[in-house]
């Protein structure tokens, strides 16, 4: 619904551990898939957000658990 609104959206929390794995494995698709659409650009956590409607604190905490993000002088990078 999130994205069909263009509004920025996240379960209600807290989350179950369950549903922790559930919306991560959501969340890791749509990332991957965006990912590899634009493997050539450089894009940010906020673009990210902006092109899934999931929000940034999910999509780092995803990226994190599936080591593709570092903090690298105050910023994280996607790797």
């Amino acid at each position: 619904m999130s994205k069909i609104e263009k509004k920025i959206g996240s379960p209600e929390r807290p989350l179950s551990d369950l549903g922790l794995v559930g919306y991560r494995s959501y969340w890791q698709s749509v990332l991957l898939d965006i990912l590899k659409m634009n493997k050539n650009k450089d894009l940010t956590v906020r673009d990210l957000s902006m092109m899934t409607s999931i929000r940034q604190e999910d999509i780092v905490s995803t990226l994190s658990s599936m080591d593709m993000i570092r903090l690298w002088k105050g910023e994280h990078t996607i790797w």
